[in-house]
């Protein structure tokens, strides 16, 4: 059962964070100006305060999928190394989203009230607490494929799927001090994978969690 959740989970997961890209338009780059910068949260206020509301259930969504992937991939393993290290990339990851999203949810609520100056410096934070994202993110992605690849509880792809992932974020935090827009552009690239992988391995759950209910079906009727 707990497989199932966290294969909906991580479909979840994926739904809900794709669907803030729709609630308001993608921040400014890191070379916006000031002006730029404050012009985006007061014309989106609305859309950048629900961005905020719909990750919180994103979130839990994927500490769900966590679960479920672990008992895959880990049964039993409570304190293995890898598992806390990739439970500690899971709460990076969903801490760092969700203290960003409530930042900018912040600025946006008050940006009416606030002066340039003072809203840039909320994006400074926005962008600082995103960052902790792709630390979690290599970390949740480099420890489950591990857990996988020792168990041989998930297909060979999905270590490879992630090692890319893992690549790309390690590069995507460097948006977070350059200003150039082909590295800003690695963000989306290792998030997209990212996102491939959750999908895939949330597949493999459901999947799994079928034909052990299969097999637990054709016993009992055997009986």
């Amino acid at each position: 059962m707990n497989r199932r959740i966290g294969g909906l989970g991580g479909l979840a997961f994926i739904l809900l964070t794709a669907s803030t890209l729709f609630l308001a338009p993608a921040p400014p780059s890191p070379s916006a100006t000031t002006g730029e910068v404050a012009e985006y949260f007061r014309e989106n206020a609305g859309g950048i305060e629900l961005q905020a509301v719909v990750f919180a259930l994103a979130a839990v969504a994927l500490a769900a999928f966590g679960v479920g992937l672990q008992e895959r991939v880990a049964p039993g393993r409570r304190f293995d190394g890898l598992v806390g290290a990739a439970w500690s990339g899971l709460t990076i990851l969903a801490g760092g989203w969700v203290l960003s999203f409530a930042i900018g949810a912040g600025v946006a609520l008050y940006s009416g009230h606030l002066s340039d100056e003072s809203i840039f410096l909320g994006m400074v934070l926005y962008g600082a607490a995103a960052s902790l994202g792709g630390i979690g993110t290599v970390l949740l992605l480099g420890s489950f494929a591990l857990l996988g690849h020792r168990s041989g509880a998930l297909p060979g792809w999905s270590a490879t799927l992630a090692a890319i992932g893992v690549a790309l974020n390690l590069g995507s935090l460097a948006t977070y001090t350059t200003d150039s827009s082909a590295v800003f552009a690695v963000l989306y690239v290792g998030f997209g994978v990212f996102a491939v992988w959750i999908v895939a391995v949330s597949v493999v759950l459901l999947r799994g969690e079928a034909s052990d209910a299969a097999i637990t079906t054709t016993s009992t009727a055997g009986a």
